[in-house]
């Protein structure tokens, strides 16, 4: 039988939409998710059709007039909420469907309207996750839904102010934040159902300290421009593992936790849609994580209690057909390695690859299309661990050194600001680290499923504000 659907979902459809135009009438404050949820395709031109064109239904733009007065005051509204439900369908641990929900909501408020602060903005981020992700069932570490993470309860994930300096080649922000939206990330990152590179390889988020979207900690980072297209980013931010426990809501700001410091750099060059034909990003980067961590005892060594993790990353993506450049329909390849270079990682090697289809089909521009695939190599220690457990229930491990995730999908707009999007991932040779309860024999996992995203502030016609990193 099905999971239970994620309890926002009822809350967010029946309520949310009355309850968004009552606090824009009332000069509530705005929102904007700084990270994933993933971006919405690109819209076509406005017409004089009830429907705008490339969509299945339209809806009334209830939001325009009173998100108006809301952004001549400095004030920007958006809501996202996710929800995903996928099913392990063969293979895995277990048979079963699963379901994950998201609710996303915050503030951005541009400070020189508001103060006459010129290029300021402050930027609050709540949020909220529920259900339990198809990769319980897979067996396998990684996240099948983007929705993995802290669940279960409403945290506090940005409160930052955001500064340009020097006609923009100057960027600060400041805060209680994270480098998810910052580093190894791009538009298309988080345009999959499975988070396997939203917003970063997943392989980061096991090989290092660093907290991760929603968690929040204190931090900061510098984007320097010498070109418009070119920049140099740099950043700080607090390690504190305990921020991911489902307790937490943000709110403990001190730092006597901490257990290091997480530092991520990344040199990078890019053009948009808007100055070029085919639109390209590059970028290298890496980290230094002096965060304490554990070795496991399958490793051989005595010493438990060590600090410092180093990687190494490298990404690619480019756009290389566009038939007209008055739309954004095109075809994207992109592709990229993680690779530890300092200290134990679980993961020592991830590369991956795959492309992106915007408006597959001329009657469907707003639509889009998604492969993309992993490969990772799975440390001996983490595989010991595996090879032990299995011992002790008297089975035969699966002795797997990597590790495929393979993924496609389609995007259907049904509306501004809503898409379904039908799903098929397949996990080969599952990792099944941390799961107590393998299935011997195991080789792979086939998940099909769907996932529905509705943005709040597109359906009701609210003005968007545009963030920029």
């Amino acid at each position: 039988m099905m999971s239970r659907i994620n309890r926002w979902t009822g809350k967010i459809l029946g309520v949310a939409a009355p309850f968004v135009i009552a606090l824009v009438s009332s000069n509530a404050m705005a929102q904007s998710p700084s990270s994933p949820p993933p971006p919405s395709p690109p819209q076509s031109s406005p017409s004089a059709s009830t429907t705008p064109p490339g969509y299945l239904i339209s809806l009334p733009q209830i939001g325009q007039d009173p998100g108006q007065i809301l952004k001549n005051n400095g004030i920007y509204l958006r809501a996202v909420y996710i929800n995903d439900i996928l099913a392990d369908v063969a293979g895995g641990n277990k048979q079963g469907t699963s379901s994950t929900g998201e609710t996303a909501f915050g503030a951005n408020l541009d400070m020189n309207t508001i103060a006459g602060i010129p290029n300021a903005a402050i930027h609050v981020m709540f949020d909220d996750r529920t259900g339990l992700n198809a990769s319980t069932y897979a067996g396998t570490l990684f996240g099948l839904s983007g929705e993995n993470g802290p669940s279960d309860t409403i945290r506090l994930s940005e409160l930052t102010w955001d500064q340009s300096l020097l006609q923009d080649h100057l960027r600060l922000l400041v805060g209680r934040t994270n480098p998810t939206a910052d580093f190894a990330f791009s538009d298309i990152s988080c345009a999959f159902v499975s988070n396997i590179t939203c917003a970063q390889p997943f392989a980061w988020y096991v090989n290092n300290s660093g907290v991760a979207f929603p968690v929040s900690t204190w931090g900061a980072r510098m984007t320097i421009k010498p070109t418009m297209p070119s920049y140099l980013r740099i950043g700080v931010y607090q390690d504190q593992p305990f921020q991911n426990d489902i307790t937490e809501h943000g709110f403990d700001w001190g730092i006597q936790k901490s257990t290091g410091v997480f530092i991520p750099f990344e040199v990078g060059y890019e053009r948009g849609f808007t100055s070029v034909r085919l639109p390209f990003k590059y970028d290298i980067g890496g980290y230094y994580d002096t965060g304490s961590y554990t070795v496991p005892p399958a490793t051989g060594q005595t010493d438990l209690n060590r600090r410092g993790r180093t990687a190494f990353y490298a990404q690619a993506q480019q756009t290389v057909w566009r038939p007209d450049p008055k739309t954004n329909r095109s075809l994207t390849l992109f592709g990229g390695v993680l690779a530890s270079t300092g200290g134990y990682a679980v993961y020592p090697v991830s590369v991956y690859a795959g492309t992106y289809v915007r408006g597959p089909f001329v009657s469907r521009p707003n639509d889009a299309m998604g492969f993309e695939a992993t490969h990772v190599s799975i440390s001996k220690s983490a595989e010991g661990q595996v090879v032990d457990t299995y011992d002790s229930l008297g089975l035969v491990a699966p002795n797997h050194s990597n590790q495929w995730i393979l993924e496609a999908d389609y995007h259907i707009a049904i509306a501004p600001g809503i898409q379904v999007i039908p799903d098929a991932q397949l996990v080969i040779h599952p990792d099944e680290i941390g799961f107590s309860y393998p299935r011997p024999g195991v080789d792979h996992a086939f998940i099909l499923g769907v996932q529905v995203v509705i943005n709040l502030g597109e359906d009701l016609g609210l003005p968007q504000w545009m963030r920029v990193h």
